[in-house]
């Protein structure tokens, strides 16, 4: 019986008229299939059938793991003369394919064995789809998110004077690890004058007393990522960081309470970016306010002044607003959050 993702997808297909998509790209791939290998098979798809082609290296492999789930899986040699073949057995002219998804390479190939004039380009096709996440979708979100919170409850103990950031980061890929599942990205620890750079990498230098350190850190659970950032103050402040840290903590909260349903993702970003704008650190801002996560820790939709799609129950979305004094410190916080059918669930909120 076909998947739950290729019926979505099969049915999207029909409903917009495409005679043959072709996925290329990994992650949606993943999303089509479940099959976590990166590379080496395409799927075909019709609004009736489905086509993977791959390598005699992984055709038994990605049988095996795609077994009574819809797909024909088909051995080649040369990806592109298979796929004409298949084209011309199901009585298909036109190819349509993601512009933004193919890679150069793969599309000089096709304008070779198919022809250019049956290209059609589909842009954004699977980011409708991926951005409202099903019931199971959510549960291993939600699962990611409670890992990656246990994990930096238990590294946030070890941070002391003297320790460095890479040790920090280490000690966090450990526990993920350990928790039975991988990072989604590598960890950041920035300290000190470092946590001005949005996107620090870890350094050999020691954290210092009364330091302010940013920590940036998820998991991947089953294929589904988390996203945290917590500011963490090692010792004490002064009044000036303190006014820094409450104003980023009541931006994070005022764009948490605005993202809903029914909500262009830009209005979360204009009601975080206003708030620290009048406190007089509009400049400080230097990023978006977030971004969609699923089974891509950035994706769809972009929680930005770019941003212009409607919020949906389903969607899983990040808020993180910083405020970076140069050659000084950082302040950033992020939560992982859920749109639901009447406002939102903050996932990442025991991380403490």
């Amino acid at each position: 019986m076909p998947g739950t993702n290729l019926i979505k997808i099969q049915g999207k297909v029909k409903a917009g008229k495409i005679d043959c998509l072709l996925v290329t790209s990994p992650m949606d791939l993943l999303y089509l299939t479940g099959v976590d290998i990166q590379g080496g098979y395409w799927a075909v798809i019709t609004a009736g059938k489905a086509f993977i082609i791959t390598s005699k290296m992984l055709c038994k492999q990605i049988s095996d793991l795609t077994a009574n789930a819809g797909f024909e899986v088909i051995e080649s040699k040369k990806f592109s003369l298979t796929l004409k073949s298949i084209l011309k057995a199901v009585g298909i002219k036109n190819l349509s394919v993601d512009p933004g998804k193919i890679t150069w390479e793969i599309k000089q190939k096709l304008d070779k064995s198919i022809g250019k004039n049956r290209i059609k380009p589909v842009s954004g096709f699977f980011e409708s789809l991926r951005q409202v996440k099903d019931e199971n979708e959510i549960r291993l979100i939600k699962e990611s998110c409670a890992i990656a919170a246990k994990v930096f409850n238990a590294v946030k103990k070890e941070v002391k004077p003297g320790i460095t950031e890479i040790q920090i980061g280490n000690r966090i890929m450990e526990l993920l690890y350990k928790n039975g599942v991988e990072p989604s990205f590598t960890p950041i620890v920035a300290s000190g004058p470092r946590a001005s750079y949005p996107h620090h990498v870890n350094s050999a230098n020691k954290l210092n007393k009364n330091d302010l350190i940013i920590i940036d850190m998820g998991a991947k659970y089953k294929g589904y990522c988390s996203d945290l950032t917590r500011t963490i103050i090692l010792g004490k402040i002064n009044t000036f960081n303190r006014r820094i840290f409450s104003l980023v903590k009541r931006a994070q909260a005022k764009g948490i309470a605005a993202a809903r349903p029914g909500v262009k993702s830009i209005s979360v970003d204009k009601t975080v970016r206003a708030c620290i704008k009048n406190a007089g650190y509009g400049s400080n801002f230097l990023h978006s306010t977030g971004h969609g996560i699923g089974l891509e820790v950035h994706e769809s939709p972009s929680i930005s002044a770019a941003g212009k799609v409607v919020l949906k129950p389903g969607m899983v979305i990040t808020v993180e607003p910083g405020v970076y004094i140069e050659n000084n410190f950082g302040v950033r916080i992020e939560d992982t959050v859920l749109i639901t059918k009447n406002g939102r669930e903050v996932l990442t909120s025991d991380a403490k």
